[in-house]
């Protein structure tokens, strides 16, 4: 025996007790829940112990399943952020993220000609309003809408805008709105 487990084994058991489901694991590495399982017997033939209970449709993590993963888990998330640092590095990508109404209204409007710019250069774009999360996310670039404080980012401001509140007088009048913090009311 190897001193070291069966490392696609590891793979699909992380899968595994992410989803806790041999059918969303195979779903996600794009193999069926029988080869889930399979991996997931071959780890415990190794390890020499059950990782999951199984029952009818369902898989429940043993004591010792939760135990290994969480012990296993940042190991493996260090291997995919090592290897997606590495092969990113070499790559002429770019990942892109901004809201929807700016991609769909700005972006995609000035995107051919960005293409034409630079035709090495594979853009990744989508679309979110929820602030991006640069350590656990693949992603370059966020445009976002925000006060631009965060002493964690390198924050450039690109328009400088204003936000105006449009009703009519017999609204304003009912709902009594006198200051930018009235706007509760409404």
């Amino acid at each position: 025996m190897t001193s070291m487990p069966p490392l696609k084994a590891l793979h699909y058991f992380d899968a595994a007790m992410r989803l806790r489901s041999f059918s969303l694991a195979g779903e996600e590495l794009s193999v069926t829940p029988g080869a889930v399982g399979q991996q997931i017997r071959k780890l415990e033939a190794w390890l020499g112990l059950t990782l999951f209970t199984r029952q009818v449709r369902q898989v429940l993590p043993t004591p010792d399943g939760l135990a290994y993963w969480a012990r296993i888990q940042p190991a493996l998330a260090q291997i995919a952020d090592a290897s997606r640092t590495l092969r990113d590095s070499h790559s002429h990508s770019a990942r892109l993220t901004m809201p929807p109404t700016l991609a769909a209204k700005w972006f995609a409007r000035r995107m051919p000609d960005f293409v034409a710019r630079h035709p090495l250069t594979a853009l990744h774009l989508s679309s979110s309003t929820q602030m991006a999360d640069f350590n656990h996310e693949p992603i370059d670039l966020a445009v976002r809408y925000f006060d631009g404080q965060d002493p964690t980012l390198e924050v450039h401001l690109l328009y400088a805008d204003q936000v105006r509140v449009f009703c009519s007088p017999g609204y304003l009048a009912r709902i009594g709105v006198q200051s930018p913090a009235d706007l509760g009311k409404a």
